[in-house]
């Protein structure tokens, strides 16, 4: 399953994922206090950063690299790039991100690019990051 460690709880369709593209505006972020970008490997679409809940300078931040090109440094590279697109180009300084506690590969990751652990909940360890 590809949405195991996710909030849904089912998978998507190709055409499902390509609608919701096609409809997202990118004019505000700061209106929509959203933005997805996709994770691409030779112009293949392998992947998707999330920044959601956008508040003045603060946003939570996940990510979904598909199965087959996990543990090739696409993630890491991706979200490295992807703070400095956050600090640079949208003035955010604090990225916060929500993991299950089991999810030991993305604890590595998100802690590999310096995001520090800063509490746990239930199942969830959260994590921060100031920029």
């Amino acid at each position: 399953k590809n949405y195991e460690y996710g909030h849904e709880n089912r998978d998507f369709t190709k055409k499902e994922i390509a609608e919701f593209i096609s409809n997202s505006s990118l004019q505000n972020i700061h209106t929509h206090k959203q933005l997805r970008m996709i994770v691409t490997f030779k112009n293949i679409p392998i992947g998707i950063l999330d920044l959601f809940n956008l508040n003045n300078s603060k946003g939570d931040l996940g990510i979904f690299i598909e199965k087959k090109y996990r543990m090739n440094g696409y993630g890491q590279e991706s979200l490295n790039i992807f703070k400095e697109f956050c600090q640079l180009k949208l003035k955010i300084r604090t990225l916060y991100c929500k993991i299950k506690s089991n999810n030991i590969k993305s604890i590595k990751l998100f802690k590999s690019v310096g995001f520090k652990e800063k509490s746990m909940l239930n199942q969830y360890k959260y994590f921060k990051i100031d920029l």
